[in-house]
């Protein structure tokens, strides 16, 4: 992404450059007819300011760089189009080998403004200018001079304005959305890891004093190491989650493909989990190309949420082959999820319920996801509110 940036600077600069330079060229030539080829009669005050509305405010937000350059095209093709349709107008009959000169100068460079912007055009609703340019040039005897282009100025502001504000408001929008994620998961982490370490505190206070108080009771001493041990896993777990949601959002999640039996990853998850709760159908001989680690991680994530979601009811785990994917299904009969959560489940820091009834960092279906899908797969999910879920992942078969 940083070498795509840098390589579109010198294109904008570039840009840029050349619409300073057609607009100070148009600028000196159209400064120069009005002051010597117009009637005696015609105030060249009133041209010069027409080209100071025409020229400044693009000159202005070009300066600011509070346009993109497709905005600029925008601006400066319309100002051509006025300039085209005012040179011949105020020429009538009075011009001489220069004035066709300068004229023919506008109007190549109004026709070739055309062509360059018309994606431009489209893109910030110019039809506007457009229009406003049509009417100056079929109503001749309207001799407004500064007025018509000043008003076909303020059209093409008003339309490059509205698509920058809007496209503005966008990305104000994702940006607050993005600090909202990020304060979310600070408070999200800070609890998950606050509660395994004020945990850890608490047996290790229970261990010392056990040891000060019966030296010899060394079954109590070892039950609360285990429990100390358990706790420091579940931080070391939250760790990895972080470390591999960065790994997926910068695109580094990495995977060591070999031949795997499926169905032996589900076994194992089912046997290290260990919950009655869970029923297994998982046949030998689906194999799939997969990472064993990251695919353990799935069906482990797929599991303990459904453990935690299911509220004490059943889990069915079902794995089964259909010819060309191995397709694992995870049931539960919990609490479900909303369709508003069901559309953004699998985003970062998303997740069913409020932290203060199911613990986690919203990252585990993230990370699945992006494992999945890595594998050549897909992930997805059904579910209705107190009625439970079914997640089924599918992955191609091995050859």
């Amino acid at each position: 992404m940083t070498d795509v940036s840098v390589e579109k600077k010198p294109t904008e600069l570039s840009l840029l450059s050349i619409l300073f330079a057609v607009a100070a060229v148009t600028y000196l030539l159209w400064w120069f007819a009005v002051e010597w080829l117009l009637p005696a009669s015609f105030n060249p005050l009133a041209g010069r300011l027409a080209v100071v509305a025409l020229f400044g405010g693009g000159w202005v937000a070009a300066c600011t760089r509070r346009f993109s350059p497709d905005a600029l095209r925008v601006y400066f093709g319309a100002c051509a189009w006025i300039l085209t349709a005012h040179y011949f107008y105020l020429f009538q009959g009075n011009r001489g080998q220069l004035g066709w000169i300068i004229g023919a100068y506008v109007t190549v460079l109004a026709i070739s403004q055309t062509f360059l912007t018309l994606r431009a055009l489209l893109a910030y609703s110019s039809y506007v200018t457009l229009l406003g340019g049509a009417m100056l040039a079929i109503l001749p005897p309207l001799r407004q001079t500064v007025f018509l282009p000043g008003l076909m100025t303020f059209l093409a502001l008003v339309c490059i304005g509205a698509r920058t504000r809007g496209r503005l408001i966008g990305q104000l929008a994702r940006k607050t959305e993005g600090l909202r994620m990020r304060d979310e998961f600070i408070a999200i982490a800070s609890h998950e890891l606050r509660t395994p370490l004020t945990s850890m505190k608490l047996h290790i206070r229970l261990a010392l004093r056990a040891l000060g108080a019966e030296p010899e009771d060394g079954r109590r001493v070892e039950d609360l190491l285990l429990r100390i041990d358990g706790q420091t896993n579940r931080i070391v777990r939250l760790v990895e989650d972080m470390l591999d949601s960065s790994s997926v959002a910068s695109g580094k999640l990495s995977l060591r493909l070999e031949r795997l039996d499926l169905g032996s990853i589900v076994r194992q998850c089912f046997d290290q989990l260990a919950n009655p709760m869970i029923t297994l159908e998982a046949p030998e001989g689906v194999f799939v190309s997969g990472d064993a680690y990251r695919l353990e991680q799935v069906v482990l994530n797929l599991l303990q949420n459904a453990i935690k979601y299911g509220q004490g009811s059943p889990v069915d785990t079902r794995l089964a082959s259909d010819g060309a994917f191995a397709v694992l299904e995870v049931t539960d009969r919990g609490i479900g999820i909303s369709p508003d959560s069901l559309a953004r489940i699998f985003q970062k820091y998303e997740r069913a319920v409020s932290i203060e009834n199911i613990s986690g960092l919203g990252l585990g279906l993230y990370i699945s996801r992006a494992v999945v899908e890595q594998h050549g797969g897909s992930i997805e999910v059904r579910s209705r509110l107190g009625e439970g879920s079914v997640f089924t992942v599918r992955l191609p078969l091995a050859r």
